[in-house]
């Protein structure tokens, strides 16, 4: 003899039925929104892992940037110092030839008075040409 309830149909599990009660309702519900976390979770781990990939690699071309440049600071500071040395030579050089005087005769010293300092007449002085 049949039985007066009609039984879930076997061909399509998991779809409601007029058998399906509340608590195996919730329970399916619960069971996708489970399922799309587990996915969202996915995404979220991957979208994450290339962020984070990404970062690491900034974080590198940055640091060697970052030894580029103070490597060739460096290399600045020194060109400073050599240069500045040899302004100071430079200087202690010119002082020692004008001598005691100030340059005047013997000294060796190129002629150079105030006046041609600040320009002056725009006339060469010492120069042995005359116009």
């Amino acid at each position: 003899s049949r039985s007066s309830t009609s039984a879930a149909d076997p061909a399509t599990p998991g779809a409601p039925t007029a058998a399906t009660t509340r608590a195996q309702q919730q329970q399916q519900a619960r069971a996708r929104a489970r399922e799309r976390n587990r996915r969202a979770a996915v995404l979220c781990r991957a979208r994450r892992k290339v962020r984070l990939q990404t970062l690491q690699e900034e974080v590198a071309a940055a640091t060697a940037q970052n030894e580029r440049l103070a490597t060739a600071a460096e290399e600045l500071r020194v060109a400073i110092a050599a240069l500045r040395k040899g302004v100071e030579e430079q200087k202690a050089e010119r002082e020692s030839k004008k001598g005691p005087g100030g340059g005047g005769v013997g000294g060796g010293g190129e002629h150079v008075c105030e006046e041609c300092r600040e320009g002056g007449s725009g006339e060469e002085v010492g120069s042995g040409r005359e116009e």
